[in-house]
């Protein structure tokens, strides 16, 4: 599940929203959390 977190993108074509039952297991949050500062870098690509 890990590996297809990871290759997921945030964003209106992307993913919105990951639930789990096991938060705790492995990377989980900073893996869900990264995906957030992949939209604030598409945001800037927008600005620039």
């Amino acid at each position: 599940m890990m590996q297809w977190i990871r290759s997921q993108r945030p964003g209106e074509s992307g993913i919105n929203i990951i639930t789990a039952d096991f938060v705790e297991l492995g990377e989980f949050i900073s893996a869900v959390i990264t995906l957030n500062y992949h939209l604030d870098d598409e945001d800037d690509d927008y600005a620039t």
